[in-house]
């Protein structure tokens, strides 16, 4: 399902979009003998060590929303990128903006081609930035 406001994927069973907190339309309710719900994944990235120089050490963790709750994905290895301007006094863990460069675009290639593994497929998303990326899996129910 995708939120009627800002038009990022959420759970199919949502009453409200965790990104923007506006009420979703379902049209009937969820079926309670229903074998499989979605959950969906966004990618972020995050400051491992603080910036030296402008550079810093950071990673992407992939943020999972289902229907047992929010919940980390899995996270990249750490590696060097530069951050864009405005990020320079951020701390350890905080979400930081960084540089599109062919190392870390590979970097995140790598990270998405795990997250696939898992069985996640792409989805169509405006990001705000370009690492920012939208994924969903079934997943079952007890």
């Amino acid at each position: 399902m995708i939120c009627q406001t800002c038009r990022i994927p959420i759970p199919d069973e949502s009453r409200f979009c965790y990104k923007c907190g506006a009420s979703q339309y379902i049209a009937s309710e969820c079926d309670p003998a229903q074998a499989q719900r979605w959950e969906t994944c966004i990618i972020d990235c995050f400051l491992h060590k603080e910036p030296f120089f402008g550079r810093a050490t950071v990673y992407f963790e992939a943020f999972a929303m289902g229907p047992r709750g929010p919940y980390s994905a899995g996270r990249s290895p750490t590696f060097k990128a530069d951050l864009t301007l405005g990020t320079m006094s951020r701390k350890p863990g905080d979400r930081v903006r960084i540089v599109q460069t062919k190392r870390n675009w590979h970097d995140l290639q790598q990270f998405v081609s795990c997250l696939r593994e898992l069985g996640g497929e792409a989805l169509p998303a405006q990001p705000e930035n370009w690492y920012e990326l939208h994924f969903r899996r079934t997943t079952a129910v007890d």
